[in-house]
């Protein structure tokens, strides 16, 4: 299910950050470009802190508990 809001977003970004943001092309696509390169890094870097240190319950455990943390911080 994930993939489909990734391609959801993806296809409709540049467009939203010339539209709306009033970007230009070339700027909307470096921005694009970065968010899909951090998209695509940053699950391997939580395996790989996970492996070296944690262990899968903690890794869960502190996932779990920032995504609570970045998700309630935006209704506050």
């Amino acid at each position: 299910m994930e993939i489909v809001g990734f391609c959801g977003v993806q296809s409709n970004l540049i467009m939203y950050l010339t539209g709306h943001l009033g970007m230009s092309t070339a700027a909307a696509a470096a921005s694009a470009n970065a968010w899909i390169g951090t998209e695509m890094v940053l699950p391997l870097a939580g395996a790989l802190i996970a492996d070296a240190g944690l262990g899968r319950y903690r890794a869960v455990l502190v996932a779990g508990v920032l995504y609570l943390l970045v998700s309630t911080s935006n209704y506050s």
